[in-house]
């Protein structure tokens, strides 16, 4: 408990104390007592005198007391603005009925800021901890109050998504974690494939070779000042088995893929297309399936199954308190990108 808040406990005490005091100085007035017991459980003094009563002490005590001050005393961490707490995950294990809401946590500048608190979602990675997951990126762009960070660009038509602004490469933003540590980090992007997407051909062919690089038409999600890779959202070409395409597509989409996945990544990406067959260069294809919902894969694919989307979730080397960064990349110009509709990222 922080000072402050001990502070103001102390002094609601004492007023309850004084009330308590003056109570029963008035009765030992009335009655020419000058020794009333501090503790009974009589409440006709001889002679017919009151005296107050265990249950209106108790009444005049709690009755001074500001609710706010209440719950810092009686409840768990995060309740109030004056009693933070370190994480979503120190207020379920408080409280594992708490419902999932917001919460106040302590910021890494030390003041509260409320964060919102997934206190059921069970994460694969993390199955022996079910909920306290804080939630530190959220953008969902079917919300008209979400607007997409200075770094992207808005598709407004045919529908609200956030893509890239620049004509090659990657651009990026950076959620906070709020200075939580954490070990685990879990959640989903959801987005739309938009021209000649080709996932990791970039990087098969050698020419973006590091995770700094834009080796993926996709969205990549780092860690940290030195982007410790967590996870990449590949989009592919097509499905469409044709030998000519074979080095535009997923290497879940068939066993005659040509694509290599950068060793930084490993295993820990999803990778699908809008669109079953071939596309056109510069078309926003929103009424084709969503990207990495882990729906809509063709027969030959193993891209839905793939990692178990739409939720990747990631056990960390070690713990850290490194902000989420969140980049949209392409290879080329304006013909690929991968607008985001939804972004929804956890940690604990």
């Amino acid at each position: 408990m922080s000072s402050k808040v001990l502070y103001a406990v102390l002094s609601l005490i004492l007023a309850a104390e004084l009330q308590l005091t003056s109570c029963q100085e008035r009765v030992t007035s009335q009655h020419d007592n000058s020794s009333l017991p501090v503790s009974y459980s009589a409440t006709v003094l001889e002679g017919g005198g009151q005296v107050c009563p265990p249950e209106e002490q108790l009444e005049m005590a709690t009755a001074i007391i500001d609710e706010d001050i209440l719950n810092i005393i009686r409840d768990c961490p995060g309740q109030v603005q004056e009693n933070p707490a370190s994480s979503c995950l120190e207020v379920s294990q408080c409280d594992p009925q708490l419902p999932s809401e917001h919460y106040w946590l302590t910021s890494s500048n030390g003041t509260a800021v409320r964060v919102y608190c997934d206190m059921t979602r069970e994460c694969s990675c993390n199955s022996a901890s079910v909920g306290g997951w804080s939630r530190v990126a959220f953008l969902n762009m079917t919300d008209p109050t979400h607007q997409c960070p200075p770094a992207w660009r808005e598709f407004i038509e045919p529908v609200r998504a956030c893509g890239r602004t620049n004509d090659s490469g990657c651009s990026s933003f950076s959620f906070s974690t709020y200075n939580i540590s954490f070990s685990h980090i879990c959640g989903r992007i959801i987005g739309y494939q938009f021209g000649s997407t080709d996932a990791f051909h970039s990087y098969s062919d050698s020419e973006f070779t590091r995770i700094e690089d834009p080796y993926v038409d996709g969205v990549i999600v780092t860690h940290g000042t030195e982007k410790e890779h967590v996870w990449t959202f590949a989009a592919s070409l097509t499905e469409e088995d044709l030998r000519s395409n074979l080095r535009f597509v997923c290497p879940c989409t068939n066993s005659q893929s040509t694509q290599s996945i950068p060793s930084f990544v490993g295993q820990d990406y999803f990778c699908e297309t809008g669109i079953a067959d071939g596309v056109s260069e510069g078309e926003f294809y929103p009424d084709g399936d969503p990207l990495w919902d882990g729906e809509g894969c063709g027969s030959g694919s193993t891209c839905c199954e793939l990692n178990g989307p739409p939720f990747f979730c990631k056990n960390l080397m070690e713990s850290t308190t490194d902000n989420v960064e969140v980049r949209i990349c392409a290879n080329e110009g304006i013909r690929a990108d991968t607008p985001i509709e939804l972004i929804e990222i956890f940690v604990q």
